[in-house]
């Protein structure tokens, strides 16, 4: 594209060129005229011959500005006219050049990116606005110390007991339920759900009536207390649930039991050793929301208890609890990817003094 200057240069060429051609024509048309009259009279032309030589040439004054002192000849004023025209258009010039630049400018805006659209809301998770309690069992120390088993009762448990160990792994069982809780924490969390743990290592001091009401002033909607069983019998094994029997949220604690229990055992392929309601446990008659004491099978079956060790069935445990949460609450899990789930913490190391010989 040709610059406003270009544009100018060839403008005041093209008049130059109208103005020597103009000058041409006056020349010529002076000729036609007296020719004739200078073989007709030469003494009468000789004046005008002589002021003719006395009048400055045409060409040069036509090549320095628009104007010619010559009079015009026949057609001439058709050729004055073009140069007025041209005189005109060039003066009108700056105002296309101001065209141009403003068409120049509005493409240079069209072709401007567009302002980001605003990104969309996220879509909602499965469990978002759950606010789920869990309490891995036991600790590294059992507390002998007493207290009552429920609000109002004269009756008085240990605070808190030392659990099981596996009859073949040796591990203790508050060591299993803590890196099951971790997994399950981490998978709720990743459904969107909000997860309160009464602890995440072995070395506290908090007793079951404690563990309640941590999760009774987070104000926790579902409480699932792990825990492992052990039997005399080491034939025994499977999967069972405990839950109040009366009391505060007994009703709402047996209807998630009843969505929990299928879907543990569906995922797990583990044994079926039913729902049991009691009023003996102390974390359970202690809670507000809904409780469940989860035994996720015996650790007394040399079996189950390499199952219950294992991070593969651990995982498959968790599932089968978060599909029993998600049932319970009518909560749709479906796209749902397990891997979303964050990696576990890591628990800390086994307290070897506290294996089962």
């Amino acid at each position: 594209m040709s610059t406003r200057r270009e544009r100018r240069e060839r403008a005041r060429k093209i008049k130059r060129r109208i103005c020597l051609a103009l000058g041409l024509a006056a020349v010529i048309c002076l000729a036609m005229v007296l020719i004739p009259r200078l073989s007709a009279d030469p003494q009468a032309m000789a004046t005008p011959i002589d002021q003719a030589a006395e009048t400055p040439e045409v060409t040069p004054q036509a090549q320095e500005g628009p104007s010619l002192e010559v009079t015009p000849g026949p057609g001439e004023g058709e050729g004055q006219d073009t140069e007025a025209a041209q005189g005109d258009a060039e003066e009108t010039e700056p105002a296309a050049d101001d065209q141009g630049e403003a068409e120049d400018t509005e493409k240079e805006e069209q072709t401007e990116p567009a302002p980001a659209q605003p990104e969309p809301a996220p879509v909602p998770k499965p469990l978002e606005g759950l606010i789920i309690g869990i309490d891995p069992g036991h600790q590294d120390h059992p507390n002998y110390e007493k207290e009552a088993v429920a609000p109002g009762s004269s009756e008085m448990k240990m605070k808190v007991s030392g659990g099981t160990a596996g009859v073949s792994t040796r591990i203790p069982e508050y060591v299993v339920v803590l890196d099951v809780g971790m997994q399950l924490k981490a998978r709720l969390e990743a459904l969107g759900a909000q997860v309160v743990m009464t602890r995440e290592s072995h070395d506290v001091d908090i007793s079951n009536q404690e563990r309640a009401k941590i999760c009774n002033d987070a104000g926790c909607h579902l409480v699932l207390r792990l825990h492992c069983n052990g039997a005399e019998d080491k034939s025994v094994n499977g999967i069972s649930l405990f839950i109040r029997a009366t009391g505060e949220g007994a009703e709402e604690a047996f209807e998630a039991a009843k969505a929990l229990l299928p879907a543990m055992l569906e995922e797990t392929g583990a044994r079926d050793f039913r729902i049991h309601k009691s009023d003996t446990y102390t974390g359970l008659n202690w809670s507000v929301p809904p409780s469940i004491l989860v035994e996720m099978g015996f650790m007394s079956n040399p079996e189950e208890d390499q199952k219950l060790c294992d991070p593969g069935y651990q995982a498959l445990l968790v599932e089968g609890m978060v599909k029993g949460i998600a049932q319970y609450f009518e909560r749709d899990l479906t796209g749902a990817d397990p891997s979303e789930a964050e990696e576990t913490v890591d628990v800390p190391p086994l307290d070897t003094e506290n294996y089962v010989e």
